[in-house]
Formats: structure tokens, C-alpha cells, sequence
């Protein structure tokens, strides 16, 4: 059996593949690329999913598609404008074009936001259910970081940090007899990672006025080539080096040398209220021996761990690597096979321990005596 883990949320798509029992391997769903963007371009003869919508995001907003997960079993439906998709539609074609990199697959797992309501996950697992592969079951992401940093005898509750397009994230993770619950969740749209982009864009163009007198935001193709650096901006100031931006249009060009305190000082702001969001909201929830996770992702903002680390004092601040995550629900897919699939969201059941033998058991040799 050759299992296939699928991390979605409202920004992109993970996965990991390999037969049952074997080490799972990373894939690539957009071509060359490991992560799949869960936008749609609608420019064109026909929509398309990935790369091809980041491309225009910033400079053609409105023939883009992004952030419908959220949107989707809605009871009242937004109205949308002609050759606008619905929830459904989008999800449709990211599931298309995520067909082709699961082919040699045959059963599937997904790990959704924490924020989807149990119709909605089971809306995904409908789609994913079209591509005629077997679909074990869906538990919410905040369930598999709690798997890849907890021990297995560690019984603690755990508080998750995770960001995508919708917004800013908070789970409560319960561990007891029973496995790993979701207990609650806790979304704040205002500091998603829409919030940091425009932070760092606006922080830019503030450096680029005072240097040349000049703001590259009033070229639709200058801020999308500054837009498609911002994640080669991040990983920089992640290890302390210097940053360089080049900003081009059809008059001028310019590059700007910035530091990495100069990058931290543009999302303090959004760091501090996140951190102080989650203290507020942990102040009842959770018990001083919680421990506080933030994905990768997450920890990639500027500012952001180190805020939380300021504000939970007294807890234990880890950082979780979204593939690692799926790497051990990957290899936990037994717990998967038979069970309800309507009974998975919110809650995956503990392993199940070894059987112990009994001394009655043991292989005994057997004597002859002659005589």
C-alpha cells in the first residue's frame, strides 16, 4: 500500500508519499516546486491553479483566486462576479491539478486547518474522493504538530501556532487515554499572512521613498517583483545577513541593501499583538505546563517565535517542521485504516501498544534423556 499525507490550508499544499511501513518521501506538486499554492489564475483560456496565481497576485489582484477554503459548505454564499469560481470550483481544480502528482498513490490521508467545521473537512475529503483514490480519514493540522513534538508516554496539552491567508491560528490540543483532540481553536484574520506581506511591502517602500523619492508601489509590475522576493527577504533575516531588493520598472531602477533588524522593526508590530493574542487567549485555556508550538511557517515571520517565547513565560516554546509532521502521521497510517472517517476530524486515536507476551508463550527446547 503506497500512502499519501496531503497538509492543506489556506496558502499551500504539502505532501509526503511512500509505502506502508517505509520512510516517507517529500513530493513535488508544482513541477519543480514542493509546495502547490492554493490559488487560482483566472487570466487566460482556463483557470490554473499553483505558481501560475502567485505570479500575478499583487499585479492583477482581481484575476486571481485565492483564500477559499474558509468559503467553502457556506450557508449563505457570497455572491460572485461573472468568471468569478466559487469555494468549490477553486478546490476543484487544486484537486485536478494535484491528480497527475498522486497517480502512483493509492490511499490518502489530509491533514486541514483547524479552523474548517467538520461538513467542510468532510466537503475536502468529497474532492479528494474524486480522484479515485481511497481516502483514510482528515484530522486537523494542529493534531499532527502535536504528533511530531510530543513524546510518546507525554501526556501534556499543547497550545499550536499556525498562519496561512485566512489568518493567524490557535489550537488547543487534548491528550489523554483516547489520542490527540482538538479541544478548541481560536483564528484571528486580521494578522494572516496577507498582514505580514503588506507589512514588509509597506516597510520597503518607506526605505525606497527616503532613498530615491520614488515608491515602486505605484507600478503594478515593480511591487510583484518585489512581492516575488519577500520569501528570499525572510530566509535572510532568519540568519542575519544582509538583504538585497532589486526593484525594477520601465523608468527606473534601484537596489536597496537592507539589514535584518531593519526587517524585524517592520513586523514588531504584528509579532507583539500575535504573542500577546495568544497569552490572552492561554491565560484560561490551558495550564502552565502547556507546551506552545509554531510551525515552521509561522516561525519564519519576523519576530514572531521570539514574541511568543517573551509572552509564555513559563511554558516550553518548540518549533515543529510541517514535513517532519507529516512524516510521522505517515507512518501512524494504521490508526487510520478501518476506522470511521467522520470520527477522525478533531481526534487520532492513541497507538495502539505492542501485545506482551506471556511467559506461557516462550519457545521451550525440548530434552531427550536416553536411557
Amino acid at each position: 500500500m503506497k500512502l499519501a499525507v496531503l497538509d492543506i490550508n489556506g496558502s499551500r499544499v504539502r505532501a509526503v508519499t511512500g509505502a506502508d511501513g517505509s520512510v516517507p518521501q517529500i513530493l513535488a506538486l508544482d513541477g519543480t516546486r514542493l509546495e502547490l499554492a492554493t490559488a487560482i489564475r483566472l487570466a487566460g483560456r482556463r483557470s490554473e491553479a499553483g505558481q501560475a496565481a502567485v505570479a500575478i497576485c499583487r499585479q492583477y489582484p482581481h484575476l486571481t483566486c485565492a483564500g477559499f477554503l474558509a468559503s467553502l459548505d457556506e450557508d449563505q454564499p457570497r455572491p460572485t462576479r461573472q468568471g468569478e469560481l466559487s469555494p468549490e470550483q477553486a478546490l476543484a481544480l487544486v484537486v485536478a491539478h494535484l491528480r497527475e502528482s498522486l497517480a502512483s498513490c493509492d490511499h490518502l490521508g489530509l491533514c486541514l486547518p483547524g479552523y474548517l467545521r467538520e461538513s467542510q473537512a468532510m466537503k475536502c475529503r468529497a474532492a479528494f474522493a474524486k480522484t479515485r483514490l481511497r481516502v483514510l480519514g482528515a484530522i486537523p493540522s494542529a493534531v499532527a504538530l502535536a504528533v511530531a513534538a510530543r513524546a510518546d508516554d507525554d501526556n501534556r496539552a499543547c497550545a499550536t501556532i499556525e498562519v496561512d491567508c485566512h489568518g493567524l491560528t490557535f489550537g488547543y490540543v487534548d491528550a489523554s487515554e483516547h489520542g490527540l483532540r482538538l479541544a478548541d481553536h481560536h483564528v484571528i484574520a486580521e494578522l494572516g499572512m496577507n498582514a505580514w506581506w503588506e507589512a514588509l511591502l509597506d516597510g520597503i517602500a518607506e526605505i525606497c521613498i527616503r532613498q530615491n523619492r520614488r515608491d515602486f508601489r505605484d507600478s503594478g509590475v515593480a511591487e510583484q517583483g518585489v512581492f516575488g522576493q519577500l520569501d528570499d527577504v525572510i530566509s535572510a533575516a532568519s540568519k542575519g545577513e544582509l538583504i538585497e531588493i532589486v526593484i525594477r520598472t520601465k523608468q527606473w531602477c534601484q537596489n536597496l541593501i537592507l539589514r535584518p533588524d531593519q526587517i524585524a522593526a517592520m513586523c514588531e508590530p504584528l509579532a507583539v499583538r500575535a504573542a500577546n493574542a495568544l497569552a490572552d487567549w492561554l491565560q484560561e485555556k490551558a495550564p502552565r505546563s502547556c507546551q506552545v508550538i509554531v510551525s515552521d511557517e509561522a516561525a519564519r515571520h519576523p519576530g514572531l517565535k521570539a514574541a511568543v517565547q517573551d509572552e509564555a513565560k513559563g511554558m516550553e516554546v518548540v518549533e515543529v517542521n510541517t514535513t517532519k509532521a507529516l512524516s510521522r502521521v505517515h507512518a501512524q497510517a494504521s490508526r487510520w485504516a478501518g476506522a470511521d472517517a467522520a470520527k477522525l476530524w478533531h481526534c487520532l486515536a492513541p497507538a495502539a501498544a505492542p501485545p506482551k507476551s506471556a511467559n506461557n508463550d516462550r519457545v521451550r527446547s525440548l530434552r531427550i534423556r536416553w536411557r
